[in-house]
């Protein structure tokens, strides 16, 4: 139900910490099954947001580079 709902926003962004790196072979899964679904794609991929090394923290949006141009930096920080 709330899947057809989300289906009908036409500017759609997700963000936050998903506790899951979505680069890594055995999380494909997971995020294909936001393409798929939501068409949902990443604004950004393979930038680490972990201390080990990972990418947790997302950015998914259903238009292609809404944003413009996009910037990214690293910054880690203890968590």
């Amino acid at each position: 139900m709330w899947m057809h709902c989300v289906q009908l926003i036409e500017n759609l962004v997700i963000l936050g910490d998903f506790n899951i790196d979505f680069n890594r072979e055995n999380n494909f899964k997971y995020l294909d099954t936001l393409r798929v679904n939501l068409n949902m794609t990443p604004v950004f991929s393979k930038c680490l947001t972990f201390k080990d090394l990972s990418q947790l923290d997302w950015c998914l949006t259903n238009k292609s580079n809404p944003f413009g141009q996009i910037k990214s930096f690293q910054i880690l920080v203890p968590h």
